[in-house]
């Protein structure tokens, strides 16, 4: 069995390998491709040529500072802080098995809006040598 376990990992750390000399395949295409079209810091950037259309499409990410956001959202005009900030719900899971564990009946209740699915499963391999 150890045997059979050896050759299965081995053909995993084969195929990440491959996959990840594939990514920076994929990644130095991507990148010759934004040097010659450009890329706009937010928005698509679009070109045709006989054989392709190659769009390019910058992206900017956004994140709050919450006591920033806190200290200044009295402030804000009430009708569109809410459509600008719209509150979000989140879930704590440590939280959620202390009430599992503490408070069964709460629990239940909580259950009720939770959807839970399998996800999949992680392989993780290290070789040792």
């Amino acid at each position: 069995m150890s045997a059979n376990i050896d050759l299965a990992a081995e053909h995993l750390a084969e195929c990440k390998r491959a996959e990840d000399a594939a990514r920076a395949e994929r990644v130095a295409a991507e990148e010759a491709l934004i040097e010659l079209i450009g890329a706009k810091e937010e928005g698509a950037t679009t070109v045709k040529t006989d054989r392709f259309r190659v769009t390019t499409t910058g992206k900017l990410t956004r994140s709050l500072d919450d006591a920033a956001l806190s200290a200044i959202f009295p402030t804000l005009p009430e009708g569109l802080r809410e459509r600008v900030f719209p509150a979000r719900f989140g879930l704590s899971l440590s939280e959620l098995r202390g009430v599992e564990a503490n408070d069964p009946t709460l629990y239940r209740r909580m259950a009720e809006v939770i959807t839970v699915k399998p996800a999949k499963t992680a392989v993780s391999i290290e070789p040792l040598s």
